[in-house]
Parts: C-alpha cells; sequence; structure tokens
C-alpha cells in the first residue's frame, strides 16, 4: 500500500512539474542569466580576496561582438570590508567561450562608456548572494 501510494505520489508531482514547465519554458534570456549568476558566484568563490559581502545594481546587459552580435554579461557592485571600511567595487561578468570576469577599474571603464545594453530591469543581487551562499554551504 505504501509504495502504491509513493508511485501516485511521484506520478502526480512528475506531471505538476511537467504541466509548470510546459507553461513557463525557460528562454534564452533565463538560461543566460542562470549561467552568468553561477559562473560569477563561482568565480568570486575560488578568487578571494576581496571577500564580497553584499551586492547591487546587478542587472544583465550586452555589449556588441565583433560580428555585430551580442556578447552577454551581467554587471553591478560588490561590497567589501578591508580595514574595517566599507568599499563598493564594480564588477562585470562576460559570457565568452565560457566567461571572464572584470572586477574594479577595468569594470568602471567598461560601465561608464555607454556601450552596455540593458537586456532585463530585473535587479539580480539577490540571486547573485543567493548562489555564492550556497557555494559557500559547499
Amino acid at each position: 500500500m505504501r509504495k502504491l501510494f509513493m508511485t501516485i505520489s511521484l506520478a502526480f508531482v512528475t506531471s505538476f512539474t511537467t504541466k509548470a514547465q510546459a507553461s513557463h519554458p525557460a528562454t534564452q534570456t533565463d538560461t543566460i542569466v542562470r549561467y552568468l549568476i553561477t559562473s560569477s558566484a563561482t568565480d568570486f568563490n575560488n578568487h578571494r580576496p576581496p571577500n564580497p559581502v553584499g551586492f547591487r545594481k546587478v542587472k544583465l546587459g550586452h555589449i556588441k561582438s565583433a560580428d555585430g552580435g551580442k556578447q552577454y554579461l551581467i554587471s553591478g557592485e560588490f561590497l567589501t570590508k578591508e580595514d574595517k571600511k566599507e568599499v563598493w567595487i564594480p564588477f562585470i561578468t562576460i559570457k565568452t567561450s565560457g566567461y571572464e570576469q572584470w572586477i574594479g577599474t577595468q569594470a568602471k571603464t567598461l560601465i561608464k562608456s555607454g556601450s552596455i545594453f540593458d537586456d532585463k530591469k530585473e535587479d539580480l543581487s539577490a540571486a547573485l548572494q543567493s548562489q555564492l551562499a550556497d557555494l559557500h554551504k559547499n
């Protein structure tokens, strides 16, 4: 009886999940955002210091690639505490054949250049913070 209940429950959950996914399929943009958030969090986790303790103004955008296509990126700022002083540092994570992460002056120069086009107005700071926290747990 217990086995039957588990089988029926699993079938129900699978059916519900499939229907939910069908009504909200992941878009190409969602896939790019997930990739960039994961890459950025992994890079921050693996290359310390600086140690980010918060993020703000994280958004998806793109620059024009040499061939005229879009090269996606996330840009924003991370908070670090050095010598008891809080400092917000700009960063960019760019999707290449893998990814590149720029921090500080290099990122600030590209952000201020006006060559980044916004693709989503949504602030991705919480998603990046959550992904980094998950990596710290492991």
